[in-house]
Formats: C-alpha cells, structure tokens, sequence
C-alpha cells in the first residue's frame, strides 16, 4: 500500500527552465562580449549556474575572477525571474489530492537549501511535504540513493510503499538505487530521459496522479476462494480454455521472443508498438508477398519438435468434458497421442459435425497451421491469426461458437495462460454483450497477480469487466503456482484412489511408551482418529478409500 510520495522540485513541480531561459538572455544583453559566444541555452539541462557558464562561455577564455562575476550576475537575473514565476499548471491540485488521500509527500532536489526554501515559501506550498532534502544535507546528491532512503526511515516507510515522481535519468537512477517505484513527469520540460536500462511510466499531466496513487498502488487482492472453483471441479461440468500462456514452458516464448523476430521481417519495431499480433499480421498481409513469406515461417514455427508440458499432461488426463484452446501448436495432440487418450481433435467446423458426439473434445478455437493453406489476398487460410480473420471466424466457424456458448451458459469455465488483452477473449466478451449470456455457473480466468503500479491499474479495470460478464479472476504470485493449481484440479477432478496405511495398531506397546513414536507429534490413537475422520471426509465428497487393514 503506498504511503509516500516523493518529488523532484525542478520540473514536476516547478518550471525552473522558462525563468533559467529569460535570465540567461538578460545576461547575454548585458555582456558587449556574448556576440562571439554560439550557444544556445534552449534544449539545455537544468545545470548548476556555475555549470552554465563555464560550458556557455568557454571559448572566451575568461579567468576564474571574471567568470565568477558572471556567474554572480547570472543568479541576481535568475533570482528575479523566479521571483515571478509558478507552479507547473495543475501541480497545487495534484498537492491537494495526494493529502486527502492521507498520504505523505516531501522533496528530494539538487537545489540549495536558501534557494528551495525561498520558493517553498513563495509558492506557499511548504506545509504539504512533511521533509525536504536538499544538496545542501550531509548526505550524497542523486543519482545516489542517499536522500530517498533518509526520508523513508524517518517517515518509517518500507520501499515498496513509496514512489518518486521525477523527470530525468537522474531521478530514475536515484529511486532504483532506493528501490522504489518510479513516475516520469512528462509534464516537465526537461529534454531527455537517461536511465539505467528501465522503461518508466510516463503521465502527460499532473492531474492524472491522483487516478495512479489512488489506484495504482493498492495491492490486488482476492475476490474468489479458490476452494469454490476446487469444489466445481469434483461435483460439476467443467472445461478448460486456454493460451499461449500453457505453450511457454515448452519453449514457445512469448512475444519478444518468438513473434517479433518473424514479424520484423515485414515491419520495424517502432510500428508493431501498440499493436497486437492480429493487427500486425494484418498489415504485413495488405502486401501478398510479404504474406505469403509470413504464412510460411508460422507454419515453420509451429512445426518445431517440442513436447508436452504438465499442463497438457494434466488436462488431457483430466475429467473435463472439453479443452478450448488458441494455440496453433500440435502439443495438446502429442499429449494425448502419448497417454493413449481417445479424444477427438476439431480443427474446423467441418470436424465438429463430422464427430460430434463421439467423444472428448480438443477443440482448436482459431485452427492451427497443419491444415492451412496460403491463399493469396483473400486470406481464407483456414487459421484464424489476422484482424480479418478474427472478423470472419464465427462466420466461418458457426458451429465451434455455438458450442462454446452452449458451454458458456451451462458448463464452467477455466482460463489458463490467457492474457486479459487476448483478441480471442475479447471476441468472447463481445459475444457475451451482444447476446447478452446469462452463465449457469461462474467461469474462472488464472492470472499473476501484477506487481507493477500501472499493472494493477490496467488489471482491477480488467477484472471488474470479467465480473460484469460472469467470469471470476483468480490470482496468483508464480506461474508455477498456476501449474500446480492446474495440476490440482485435474487429479481432484478424476476423483482418485486414496490409501491409508501405517502402523497405527501398535498402540500401547512396551517398547514405545504411551503410543508415540520418538519425536512424534502424534499417540496412535490420535493417529486413529485423524485417518478415520480425514476418510470419511473423503469418501463423502466422492473419493474412493482403502485401507490395508483398518475398518
């Protein structure tokens, strides 16, 4: 939960570059000398006026007597240009907001102390920070983490509980050294953003931070038991749906690592930002070239010798009555073909009517590449992967939808490795609204609990439209806490065999005085009792128990 915001003073609070701009072209008009001097001071980081006029000045030669004549005329212009100058627009209401949420703010700036506490003061803004630090403190200036991490224990703040809102490389190095979130105000006027490697969350306006403080770092929480989903499994009809997310232990990476290097062929990265792979694969396409070139790596890519993972294992093992899935990859097939499973695998509508009914289903949603074929411009390849294709399919594959909202109404769903921003959960959700689906029972979406401020954001608003359309999110801190759970169900789902065995008789022997085992927690009585119990508990929610001797 956050309890801290910290913020640079230059920039995100103050518009420290338009006073430094109109001072530095006074003192231009005030040195007969500045006509031979080529620098311009636009574009230019805040430096320390010292800083500024040695680089502005440099080719003039100046002794350090002179310079610092300069330097001290430079700060009388700048003082009076401060003197007029503001807040950034909107900053005092974002001050304001932060407070009513009871949360604490306080400064960390390169400024002086006599030159920040006169703003502080003119700007009448000090009573909102609870501490301010200054380079004029004992304590090492950014990009060092020193005067982050003096607030934080004299505020008793942990750093997961703070954030610091900044504008440069600087800041960004100084609030990872600290280990706390970081905000770029985009806002600021400061030209550049260096940073160690990472990519920060950008706000355009300061009036946006109340919507990220507020929401952005509460933490996530449950909303579901997962015992109510456990409890579906071994009593109802249930099914699983799932993404790309089940085919990455198997060696299908994600984006980065396994699609962007096809689709890079055809388009730069700066274009694919934003886009998903429907979106891409559809402007790659208007070119019947490039589509063909295209159409020809996935079908490589997904002809790869990989092997199952447990979570095929698992499902195919299962008791469900279907398994939906988005992936073009033959893995749930090699699963089954290994286990020995007599389930049917639907490709195309043409499969479904062709089989219906005679058995367990894997039913490939959007198709797969084995039975494609590249048709040039139409882009009726028999997979579903483009914008338009994704447009087409329940034209195209009428009875596949129709049996899935058979399902949706009456069965319960389980996603797995599906993200929240998956095109095909988006035509699923489209299809709930437009013919307005009421579930029998409550479907469940697996997901990693984000960790990330902009993450849990994006995910609460992503949830709560699930909620509205009958579909429950489940989180979890691991994926391999996913796999487990997954593992869970479907051996849970097959109602097993459960054996008691021991040496529980021996109660009362000689050579183990009072009935307990050395360092036991247990006599074998309360041995007994536990396996008597613990077997009825079982055997009424379905299970099947046997002993070796007992009753």
């Amino acid at each position: 939960m956050l309890k801290l915001v910290l913020w640079d003073f230059d920039g995100p609070i103050f518009d420290a570059r338009s006073p430094r701009d109109a001072a530095f072209g006074k003192l231009l008009e005030d040195l007969p000398e500045a006509g031979e001097v080529n620098f311009s001071v636009h574009g230019t980081p805040l430096y320390d006026p010292a800083r500024l006029i040695a680089l502005a000045f440099r080719s003039l030669g100046w002794s350090s007597e002179e310079e610092a004549e300069v330097v001290k005329r430079f700060r009388e212009f700048l003082r009076a240009e401060e003197r007029e100058a503001t807040l950034q627009p909107g900053v005092r209401d974002s001050l304001e907001a932060i407070k009513r949420l009871k949360l604490d703010q306080a400064i960390v700036s390169l400024r002086s102390d006599a030159s920040l506490s006169a703003l502080l003061d003119q700007l009448e803004i000090r009573s909102y920070f609870s501490e301010v630090v200054n380079r004029d403190a004992d304590l090492k200036p950014k990009p060092a983490p020193d005067g982050i991490q003096h607030i934080l224990e004299k505020l008793e703040v942990e750093p997961s509980e703070a954030v610091m809102i900044g504008d440069s490389g600087v800041d960004l190095e100084a609030a990872t050294a600290a280990g706390i979130s970081y905000i770029h105000a985009g806002w600021s006027t400061e030209p550049a953003l260096r940073g160690p490697g990472a990519r920060p969350w950008v706000l355009s306006n300061p009036a946006e931070l109340e919507l990220v403080v507020r929401d952005g770092f509460r933490p996530v929480s449950d909303l579901v038991d997962p015992q109510d989903l456990r409890s579906h499994v071994t009593t109802g009809k249930f099914s699983f749906f799932t993404g790309a997310g089940v085919s990455i232990p198997s060696g299908f990476g994600g984006w980065n690592d396994t699609y962007a290097p096809i689709v890079t062929r055809y388009l730069p990265r700066s274009v694919l930002e934003g886009l998903q792979m429907p979106d891409a694969v559809q402007l790659i396409c208007s070119d019947d070239e490039n589509g063909a070139g295209l159409f020809d790596a996935f079908q490589e890519l997904f002809s790869k010798k990989l092997n199952p993972n447990s979570y095929h294992y698992t499902m195919v093992r299962s008791k469900c009555d279907t398994i939906w899935t988005t992936n073009y990859d033959d893995l749930f097939e090699k699963a089954r073909s290994f286990i020995g499973s007599p389930d049917f695998v639907f490709r195309s509508d043409a499969d479904l009517q062709k089989n219906f009914g005679r058995g367990r289903a894997i039913i490939k949603v959007n198709g797969d590449f084995v039975g494609a074929t590249f048709d040039k411009g139409s882009l009726d390849w028999g997979v579903v992967v483009s914008d338009e294709q994704f447009d087409n399919s329940e034209a195209k594959r009428q009875e596949i939808w129709r049996m899935f909202e058979d399902e949706f109404r009456t069965g319960c769903l389980v996603f797995v490795g599906v993200s929240f921003t998956d095109p095909t959960l988006k035509r699923i959700l489209s299809i709930i609204s437009r013919k307005l689906m009421r579930p029998r029972n409550p479907h469940y979406v697996l997901s990693i609990r984000p960790q990330a401020p902009q993450d849990r954001l994006v995910v609460r608003r992503h949830v709560e439209n699930l909620r509205r359309r009958g579909i429950q999110t489940l989180f979890f801190d691991k994926y391999d806490e996913i796999s487990r759970f997954v593992s869970e169900l479907c051996v849970s789902s097959r109602m097993p065999v459960v054996g008691f065995s021991g040496g529980a008789y021996l109660k009362g022997s000689d050579d183990v005085p009072e009935g307990r085992l050395e360092k036991g927690e247990l006599n074998f009585g309360e041995i007994e009792r536990v396996c008597r119990v613990a077997g009825r508990a079982l055997a009424t929610k379905g299970y099947r128990v046997v002993s070796g001797h007992g009753a």
